[in-house]
């Protein structure tokens, strides 16, 4: 420990070229965790800088920098469905139908809603220009907005004519399983049928949330087993569900379908809940923690491997997707 700190005093003091203290610190510790990947064959223990541990830190906490819009695919290409009054965008003059071509002077045809999504969030307070095509008038028009504080719209879902529900988890954020328990409670007052779980895209987030929403489909059964250096832990359904357990589950799933995903996806199938369909998903096997450091940065490290009913650590789906259940994703926000 000595010894790296004379080093990173050394090098700043007699490097031939100028260098910034700060990111050999940086690169210091990126090292180190990556060192142990290397070591351990460990995918995901990373360095976090400051920024970026913000940005996740918002992400799991349901809010984000954004400019209030939501934004869904078309055959025009990505418009503007929705503007949240008061948010940047519908002050500015930004209107419903108009369709994205840049963000920050860069094109963005080709890119998913959530891809598009991610571009315009950013820092609460900083700025970001956003180029519009308005059909109505064949112009081109560009917006220099300020991202204020939005809440995230993780929970969606909405009721087919059939009876069928669709209901689409984006990430596990601290709100996430109050929002498929209220979601749940609704569609069983409109005529529930049955439901189209789509976990396709969704990149995981807080465990805990994985397991209360699980638990709101099954009312037995082991959900997963999670073990760490010390020992293992065993999380199991309660009696009490949501929605009768009689009320059939299809669960979409593809290859970005990771983490916590993969958590609620495989307890659903392995207690014969639900059927999955779709692609193979990404196979996380493992919990990773965010460690804060005292300068805001974070170790992103792993901590224990997760184990579901089956006793596979990840998951593996191949059945395509009926035509029947086939159905678009739901509007992203930004």
């Amino acid at each position: 420990m000595a010894a790296l700190r004379q080093a990173l005093r050394y090098v700043p003091a007699y490097y031939i070229h100028d260098v910034d203290e700060e990111q050999l610190y940086h690169a210091a510790m990126k090292g180190m965790m990556e060192s142990l990947r290397d070591k351990y064959a460990d995918k995901y223990s990373r360095y976090v800088t400051p920024a970026e541990n913000r940005r996740i830190r918002q992400a799991t906490a349901g809010e984000f920098g954004g400019i209030g819009v939501v934004v869904a695919a078309t055959g025009a290409g990505t418009v503007v469905a929705e503007l949240i009054p008061g948010d940047p965008a519908e002050r500015a003059g930004m209107a419903v139908g108009d369709v994205i071509i840049s963000v920050a002077g860069e094109d963005v045809s080709g890119l998913s809603t959530r891809e598009l999504a991610e571009r315009i969030r950013g820092k609460v307070g900083t700025r970001v220009v956003v180029g519009v095509r308005r059909p109505q008038t064949e112009e081109d028009l560009a917006f220099s907005l300020t991202r204020a504080s939005i809440s995230a719209h993780n929970v969606e879902w909405k009721m087919r004519d059939d009876g069928i529900g669709y209901l689409e988890l984006r990430a596990f954020d601290e709100d996430c399983a109050a929002g498929v328990k209220d979601a749940l409670g609704q569609m069983q007052g409109g005529g529930l049928k049955g439901i189209i779980l789509d976990l396709r895209d969704n990149p995981g987030g807080l465990m805990d949330q994985a397991l209360e929403a699980a638990d709101l489909f099954l009312d037995k059964g082991l959900i997963v087993t999670v073990k760490s250096r010390v020992g293992a832990e065993v999380h199991s359904a309660g009696p009490e569900v949501a929605i009768p357990v009689d009320v059939p589950v299809v669960v979409l799933v593809n290859a970005r379908s990771a983490s916590a995903a993969e958590i609620l996806a495989g307890a659903l199938q392995a207690n014969g809940r639900a059927r999955l369909v779709g692609t193979r998903t990404k196979g996380k096997g493992c919990v990773t923690r965010l460690l804060t450091l005292n300068d805001g940065s974070a170790l992103n490290l792993t901590v224990e491997r997760y184990y579901l009913a089956g006793g596979e650590a990840c998951l593996l789906y191949t059945s395509p997707s009926p035509r029947d259940l086939s159905t678009s994703r739901m509007p992203s926000s930004a």
